[in-house]
């Protein structure tokens, strides 16, 4: 067969075709890959969405709590060397029960722990939910630290001070009344006033990081809703 003979054009017609079939093969697994991507990561983002509402109620009953025993302890700081009266010693009843009832705050992070370990947080395409998620577990390790803080003082130090005023065991124990006429002597008590306000400054800042933990979850919920809604 001489060179004029070889049917070039067949060749390169079905050398088009090879290479066509090869990339639209690749195109097809590409696509395929990134729609499996997507799916996983849709199923990522409404696991994520869910936990974070989850703890966007757990962190509203906390902060709430927090709050009433903050206006507890500032109830009690504002008796300072004052005269105390039986309306004082009600509103010292009170105020204690307010300052010993506020609830820690422990996050859900099952979903967000699961993308974590498998070291799959990259599934999540926008930038700023990656950049928030990635530094979630921070923000709740520097709040944890701020409970206890909390507890140490209000728990540890200010029980010390208050059992040889009035033993009880438990802080299911304190009642009207309980504490009597001692309160006199203890409001007058540099010791005991430092400790509430230790205690008020503590919870303050609990209040405060609690504050800064809601805005950052409201954030995350809506990216994460955006991003569902696409």
């Amino acid at each position: 067969m001489t060179t004029k003979q070889i049917p070039w054009a067949r060749f390169g017609f079905e050398s088009v075709l090879i290479i066509s079939s090869i990339l639209i093969a690749l195109a097809v697994d590409s696509w395929r890959e990134h729609r499996i991507e997507r799916d996983d990561e849709r199923q990522a983002l409404a696991s994520l969405l869910n936990e974070f509402e989850q703890n966007k109620v757990e962190l509203d009953r906390a902060l709430n709590t927090l709050t009433v025993s903050q206006s507890g302890a500032s109830q009690l700081m504002a008796l300072a060397g004052k005269t105390l009266t039986d309306l004082d010693k009600e509103i010292i009843d009170q105020s204690l029960t307010e300052l010993f009832s506020y609830y820690t705050f422990d996050p859900s992070s099952g979903a967000l722990d699961s993308l974590l370990s498998a070291g799959q947080l990259d599934l999540i395409l926008n930038m700023e939910l990656r950049s928030r998620l990635a530094g979630w577990s921070g923000l709740i390790r520097d709040y944890k630290e701020e409970e206890r803080e909390v507890d140490y003082v209000v728990y540890r130090e200010l029980i010390q001070y208050l059992r040889p005023i009035a033993p009880f065991p438990n802080v299911e124990d304190i009642s009207p009344g309980v504490f009597g006429e001692q309160w006199q002597d203890a409001f007058a008590d540099v010791e005991f006033l430092n400790l509430l306000g230790q205690a008020s400054f503590s919870i303050e800042s609990t209040v405060f990081e609690a504050g800064e933990i809601a805005a950052e979850i409201d954030q995350i919920i809506d990216l994460i809703s955006s991003e569902l809604n696409e």
